[in-house]
């Protein structure tokens, strides 16, 4: 079951949404299935990943600190057990590393793009020499 029950879960940081993006030649590799085996070249060869950008009303929205599982399980909206429209897993150590939204309506959200994209393998290091600090402007 989800963490946050039943709803359309929408994240603000695209690596996070990327951890559940399956292997697109073997469809393992994210996150409640099997390890990925496929080597870079059949990946390179493959079609690119793809993801959905999209917009979404949250209206009132619950604010989750300090998660409870019990909160959320069973078969019932948890929004309206709250008297919310959506719920934000705030991230905390220990508990959720990346921020979660969650709507319970599914005519709140809607994809408005589809992203294709390519993993890395390796660290992409940023070009050229870091910036230097400024001086404040009459300090």
């Amino acid at each position: 079951t989800s963490m946050f029950g039943a709803g359309v879960y929408l994240a603000d940081i695209a690596s996070k949404a990327n951890l559940y993006v399956p292997c697109s030649v073997c469809y393992q590799g994210a996150y409640f299935r099997d390890p990925c085996h496929c080597s870079m070249e059949e990946v390179e060869k493959a079609p690119p990943y793809r993801m959905l950008l999209c917009r979404a009303a949250m209206g009132r929205v619950y604010v989750e600190k300090k998660y409870k599982d019990a909160r959320y399980k069973g078969d019932f909206n948890p929004a309206k057990k709250l008297g919310v429209d959506s719920v934000m897993g705030e991230a905390v150590k220990g508990q959720l590393a990346f921020r979660e939204y969650v709507v319970y309506n599914d005519s709140a959200s809607y994809p408005e793009f589809i992203v294709h994209y390519r993993r890395r393998a390796h660290e992409v290091k940023p070009p050229g020499p870091p910036l230097k600090k400024i001086k404040k402007f009459g300090g």
